[in-house]
């Protein structure tokens, strides 16, 4: 059922009626046919899936204690959406978005939040393409609790816009040590995008892009 706005000489809709989908984005009003959602199985996409169900069901094994520190710690933690606008996570949101990525990256998982601030984006983000390789340095951290997740995507046409979407988990070389060099890659125009996480709690930085051209 579509709901409308203005009966009868509506001028908005938003729902679906006989297999027309209506509803309204930023690029304006629209209508379109329903299709089945594609149900992606790539190896990546379900070892993610894995993670989340596995998270998911930890979450009910924590003390309520802990499970009271989560909530607290999202209530005093809000995130900006798309449209800069504060968002509250819930305390189970943030349990899974910390222990997916220490999971991924540690094979560990952590019972209470994070007592200290997420890392720094990495400063000073560079590509250097060169013949089957891409050297990729950053400014090093300190400690020996840092990962920079790198990501990558092409070859593609030096004209288009990379899209962090698209890219492909490449390699988590230590923080501490830069450059870091990327091989085995095909001449071409290539995207690097590249974030920080923390070894001791799961958090992570916005993410930085470098481009590069490979020989």
């Amino acid at each position: 059922m579509a709901k409308v706005k203005d009966p009868l000489h509506s001028v908005e809709a938003r729902g679906s009626v006989a297999g027309v989908i209506y509803n309204t984005s930023r690029a304006g009003k629209y209508a379109k046919s329903f299709t089945a959602p594609v149900q992606r199985r790539t190896a990546r996409q379900l070892e993610v899936r894995g993670l989340l169900l596995k998270i998911t069901r930890k979450w009910q094994t924590i003390s309520s204690a802990n499970r009271s520190l989560w909530n607290a710690y999202a209530t005093q933690h809000p995130q900006i959406d798309w449209a800069k606008n504060a968002m509250l996570l819930s305390g189970h949101n943030w349990y899974v978005r910390c222990n997916v990525m220490m999971q991924w990256m540690m094979g560990a998982t952590v019972d209470t939040p994070p007592a200290t601030p997420g890392p720094d984006t990495p400063a000073a983000l560079v590509g250097t393409g060169g013949a089957g390789q891409i050297s990729v340095a950053w400014t090093p951290y300190t400690g020996t609790d840092k990962r920079v997740l790198l990501w990558i995507e092409g070859p593609m046409s030096p004209g288009r816009v990379p899209k962090r979407q698209q890219a492909k988990h490449n390699s988590q070389p230590p923080g501490e040590t830069s450059p870091y060099v990327i091989s085995n890659l095909g001449p071409g125009f290539y995207a690097v995008f590249a974030q920080c996480m923390d070894e001791d709690n799961g958090l992570t930085s916005s993410w930085a892009l470098t481009t590069a051209t490979v020989t």
